[in-house]
């Protein structure tokens, strides 16, 4: 329910804040209740975009002291109005606690709490502890520490099972700190909170599979898909969830159904993550068949031979990709800068310049993108030195401000001069600074340095879901998980 800030209609201009303060204090005597969650609304226009399922608005007036609310509820969704009521009293308080009881529910005690106490607190006159939990914790501002805020969150959701977006901010917040099983807790109290949000569905998915509950995540899409039937998004998700629980047949045939809803629907990467399953699952013949499909389709793109030549590198066809890309490098008047920073990457392998294919990259660049990319490939194809030497080239090259990109810069670094076990450490925290759906690389990463470095029971345990296929982004450095990855996992099983 989005409770809009009542107008002051009285001649009284000092009681202008009046009508907000009504809201908010409404909303907290709300807080908990098992089958609505209330919020302040700016104006009825906000009501859409945060769900709302119901609108009250309406005006005060006042006469011999007393304060009267005329207010008025509404249907969110269609042109109705639901009832309409009165309420008077004295005070802000008052006038809210009026309100909840129209809107409370038998049985409910956050409806009984002092109004007082509420405007009080509500004024920074009294602690907000003296509204009881609930109450308490949605007055108090959260924690800025990421885990004391996570704790908050985790809380407040237990305690106001019907607000929808804490569920949610608890459910996020858990996944980043890799709580999968608190996640899945909180994604669950989303869901029966507001069944209609599609989006959530979507990344309860993720949740319910990083937690090892695959059925549950499939339960989640058919939900999103039954809200959005049109949208290739379900099946597209739905294939990156069975990639990743390494069920790589089925994922092929939900990103194929997803590109067949739309050729276009995110750049065309469904139908290029579907030859990428029919890869893992060791089919190399049909996998290029699906990648020439996808290529075809982006021909006129100007970096579909860069694309092309990646594939075949990760494909296992090293020799055969590193000769296509000189040939395209060349081609191109040294205006191509991915295609340089790859051709560095690979000749720090293969053998070759890279220091002047890195130079070339940078030169080329045309957006802080790929300077960034050339920068990157630049430092990380130095000649080999020790990891703390690296380390040392890294804090001299790199300025303080730029120290994401020293970071990733390190563990190409190490990763490219075969120092796995120092590079353990930086990719774990690389991991697991990003949402999980969203660090599948460095997972992968993580997998292959543990695996190399003769940690075979943690990689094993690192790789217990597959990398989930790239949707977009830079494609530089996949060549340091596949086919690794691949080889990985069919060892594990």
């Amino acid at each position: 329910m989005a409770i809009v800030e009542f107008d002051n209609q009285s001649a009284d201009a000092q009681a202008g804040p009046l009508g907000g303060r009504v809201a908010r204090i409404a909303s907290l005597q709300l807080v908990g209740a098992p089958d609505v969650f209330a919020y302040v609304a700016a104006s009825s226009a906000d009501a859409p975009m945060r769900r709302a399922t119901q609108v009250m608005s309406g005006y005060l007036t006042s006469h011999d002291g007393q304060w009267t609310l005329h207010a008025q509820l509404r249907d969110a969704m269609v042109p109705r109005t639901l009832r309409s009521f009165t309420v008077a009293g004295s005070s802000a308080g008052a006038l809210a606690d009026g309100v909840a009881g129209q809107l409370g529910r038998p049985g409910f005690a956050a409806g009984k709490l002092d109004p007082a106490a509420l405007e009080s607190a509500m004024a920074g006159t009294a602690p907000a502890a003296m509204l009881g939990e609930a109450a308490g914790s949605r007055l108090a501002p959260l924690p800025a520490e990421p885990p004391a805020r996570l704790a908050a969150l985790q809380g407040l959701s237990a305690l106001a099972p019907c607000d929808s977006e804490i569920a949610y901010g608890a459910a996020t917040l858990s996944m980043q700190a890799r709580q999968f099983g608190k996640a899945a807790e909180a994604f669950r109290r989303a869901q029966r909170a507001d069944p209609e949000w599609a989006a959530l569905h979507n990344e309860a998915a993720f949740g319910f599979a990083f937690g090892g509950d695959l059925p549950a995540a499939l339960t989640a899409l058919d939900a999103y898909r039954k809200l959005e039937p049109r949208s290739p998004n379900p099946d597209d998700s739905q294939g990156e969830v069975l990639f990743a629980a390494r069920r790589f047949d089925d994922a092929e045939r939900s990103f194929l159904l997803a590109s067949s809803k739309d050729l276009a629907f995110l750049n065309g990467a469904p139908l290029r993550k579907a030859a990428e399953a029919r890869r893992m699952a060791g089919n190399q013949a049909e996998a290029d068949r699906l990648f020439a499909r996808y290529a075809e389709a982006h021909a006129k793109q100007p970096l579909t031979a860069l694309g092309k030549a990646q594939w075949d590198y990760t494909s296992g066809r090293t020799k055969e990709a590193l000769a296509a890309l000189e040939t395209v490098a060349i081609s191109s008047g040294g205006a191509a800068s991915p295609v340089w920073s790859q051709l560095s990457a690979w000749r720090a392998v293969q053998g070759g310049d890279a220091a002047v294919a890195a130079k070339q990259a940078l030169q080329t660049a045309k957006s802080p993108a790929e300077q960034q990319a050339a920068v990157t490939v630049m430092f990380a194809t130095q000649l080999d030195a020790s990891p703390a030497e690296w380390q040392a080239r890294a804090a001299k090259q790199f300025p303080p401000a730029a120290a994401p990109l020293a970071r990733q810069a390190l563990i190409y670094a190490l990763v490219l001069h075969k120092h796995w076990t120092a590079a353990i450490p930086l990719v774990a925290a690389q991991r697991d600074a990003i949402q999980p759906a969203q660090a599948s690389e460095w997972q992968a990463l993580l997998a292959v340095c543990l695996s190399e470095a003769g940690l075979a029971e943690k990689a094993k345990a690192e790789s217990k879901f597959a990398p989930i296929p790239r949707t977009a982004g830079d494609a530089t450095w996949e060549f340091l998980i596949h086919p690794k990855i691949k080889q990985l996992l069919v060892g594990a099983g």
